[in-house]
């Protein structure tokens, strides 16, 4: 989720607030960290939120050409086994994300995590495939001028797959109250 999917009281921009805190175990899932993180939220600052469809504008992953790249993959044993991380590229000026073991939803979600490419909102699986994938992309970083292509062209010729700008309905979380300062607990 971006600041963009937060709706909420117009101090909420202002405040921030320093979470200290530890899971049970270093082996805790994602899912149940963030279960956590809300429970705290709602003890401490008497959260009260909820989650609404708005229209967005967003990418929508979509196969492009009809002939996805990709090569199939085995689940993982566990779902945080699932990875894309970025590497040395062999071609000088390029950055290399490598991705294993992927859905097209979880790399939607990684395309959406802006740090080093130049998405920059939401994207939404619509590709429609299944099960999990390993792959790879070569492509040229924002601001780099290396004339290699950026993530949207390096995608369509690397993967079959394409960012297409929509509008569609997304959800977004709804701050219905909270208070500013953390009560102690």
């Amino acid at each position: 989720m971006t600041t963009d999917d937060v709706i909420g009281p117009s101090w909420l921009d202002d405040v921030r607030v320093d979470i200290v805190a530890k899971a049970p175990s270093a082996k805790a899932a994602d899912g149940d960290v963030r279960a956590m993180a809300q429970t705290l939220l709602k003890d401490r600052m008497k959260l009260v939120a909820h989650i609404e469809q708005r229209d967005k504008s967003v990418y929508a992953l979509e196969i492009w050409k009809d002939q996805p790249k990709l090569e199939k993959s085995t689940p993982p044993a566990k779902p945080e086994d699932a990875d894309c991380y970025f590497a040395t590229s062999t071609k000088p000026g390029m950055t290399r994300m490598i991705c294993t073991h992927m859905s097209m939803a979880m790399f939607a979600h990684e395309l959406s995590d802006e740090d080093g490419k130049d998405v920059d909102r939401r994207v939404i699986d619509k590709t429609g495939l299944d099960g999990v994938w390993d792959f790879r992309i070569d492509f040229t970083p924002p601001g780099a001028d290396t004339g290699g292509l950026n993530l949207f062209g390096a995608m369509q010729a690397q993967l079959g797959l394409q960012l297409e700008s929509k509008r569609l309905p997304v959800p977004v979380l709804v701050v219905d109250s909270m208070e500013k300062t953390p009560s102690e607990n």
